[in-house]
């Protein structure tokens, strides 16, 4: 998935949960711009992190290109999760776009930083809603 394909919908995403100070930064070796951005990279599969930039400016580092097979597995641990709580309508069927697929890792990352949302059900949830709300389902 060539994420700079999505740029406005990344941007437009992120503006309502972060305001106006968000900076997108592409690259292709997150690690590195983990360690540059004062982060630890979680794993060798890391594709999209925030971080503060200070005074509530947020810095968005992605992947130019994120590998379908890491795409795949996200939306495949997704689809096992939902499972758990609805086998008639499983999220992951509904993330039928490359669009719906970059709002969904997006949101997940930001996830991350809530810590009401530090369970993944609670979180892939939460997720499903701001996906509807934002009229994504709708595509």
């Amino acid at each position: 998935m060539y994420a700079k394909d999505h740029v406005e919908a990344l941007s437009g995403l992120l503006q309502n949960y972060c305001g106006d100070s968000i900076e997108i930064q592409y690259t292709d070796d997150m690690a590195r711009w983990c360690e540059a951005n004062g982060l630890k990279a979680r794993d060798d599969h890391d594709h999209i992190r925030l971080a503060e930039k200070g005074a509530g400016a947020v810095r968005l580092g992605i992947l130019e290109i994120i590998p379908d097979g890491l795409v795949d597995e996200r939306i495949k641990a997704l689809s096992i999760r939902w499972s758990l709580q609805d086998v008639a309508h499983n999220l992951a069927d509904r993330l039928d776009s490359d669009k719906k697929k970059l709002a969904y890792l997006l949101l997940k990352e930001y996830s991350t930083t809530l810590s009401e949302l530090d369970d993944e059900l609670v979180a892939d949830n939460w997720i499903h809603e701001e996906l509807r709300k934002h009229g994504l389902f709708k595509e």
